[in-house]
């Protein structure tokens, strides 16, 4: 009886912490729809920025930012051509 009952505590500990593992895809498989991209000042081969101006929000003259066929599925690339960065809004998967 004495281990019974840390069991059944335990059991109904775990059960009631245990959360919906629900999988969101976040990447459509197809283009960055629903995603932004970011890209800083542009940098010469040394590093050193070339402008104080950045790139900017949506603008990826360069297409650092890419989609491309890896073992037969469609995922983000990102050259590293540039300094940026690539972000999703949750809110829209959030409910």
């Amino acid at each position: 009886m004495f281990f019974l009952l840390p069991s059944i505590v335990a059991i109904s500990f775990t059960n009631s912490c245990h959360q919906k593992n629900d999988w969101t895809q976040l990447f459509n498989g197809k283009d960055l729809s629903g995603w932004d991209t970011y890209l800083g000042p542009p940098l010469d081969d040394a590093g050193k920025k070339l402008s104080d101006i950045p790139v900017g929000l949506n603008n990826d003259p360069n297409h650092v930012f890419s989609i491309v066929n890896e073992d037969g599925e469609k995922v983000i690339r990102i050259s590293g051509q540039e300094w940026g960065g690539l972000s999703i809004s949750l809110k829209t998967y959030i409910y």
